[in-house]
């Protein structure tokens, strides 16, 4: 469980910096620390949990001579490249290119591990930079919630209904920001307010501007 744990928000960590966000060391240490929270809530001892890089780096490095390319791993690289439908509709929701680019976006040591072929450095980079801002792009709400029970589902602990901040943020951040308690800081990644200053955008189309620039 504890791969599990850290393979999961590592990633998170390693694809938001590959798509250009400007998280730094401090702020991916607090994210780390932050995520014990979540190891407790499935089993595990927050102190034997890595919470900062260093002690991810580490974690990651004794872990590494256990690991191999087994039946299961292939289970799950087929799954993404040969997906259960029908041949003449992948090129047209774009499955493939994605699930692609998300094994492609992986460390270069799992890379080496697994044995397949990947994206060019520079078009994961240019994959990964056109989501995020596609992402920040959208509006705030695209589709209403349909029932006061998927309502309760995003909305934090005492919170009812449609008391719910509706500044136009992309869906994503928002239900980050809802999930997050006020201080933690996936919610102040949410709503750009970091404590460094490092984040003053605040509108979709400003964060846009900002990706590509």
């Amino acid at each position: 469980m504890r791969w599990v744990h850290c393979a999961e928000i590592a990633s998170f960590a390693g694809v938001v910096r590959h798509a250009g966000f400007p998280l730094t060391d401090a702020q991916l240490d607090r994210y780390f620390d932050e995520q014990r929270r979540i190891a407790a809530l499935v089993g595990l001892d927050p102190a034997e949990v890595p919470g900062t890089s260093r002690e991810m780096a580490e974690y990651f490095k004794q872990v590494r001579p256990e690991l191999r390319r087994t039946a299961d791993s292939e289970l799950v690289y087929r799954f993404l490249h040969q997906p259960f439908a029908s041949w003449w509709l992948l090129p047209a929701n774009g499955y493939l290119p994605l699930c692609h680019l998300a094994y492609s976006a992986l460390p270069a040591w799992a890379r080496k591990l697994h044995g397949r072929p990947a994206f060019p450095a520079p078009v994961v980079a240019t994959g990964l930079y056109g989501l995020r801002a596609a992402g920040l792009a959208a509006p705030g709400k695209v589709l209403p919630l349909s029932g006061r029970h998927l309502q309760r589902a995003v909305d934090p602990p005492g919170r009812e209904g449609p008391a719910v901040d509706q500044s136009p943020r992309p869906p994503v951040a928002r239900r980050v920001e809802r999930l997050g308690s006020k201080g933690t800081f996936l919610s102040c990644l949410a709503r750009g307010e970091c404590e460094d200053g490092n984040f003053p955008v605040t509108t979709p189309r400003q964060r846009a501007s900002a990706t590509l620039a």
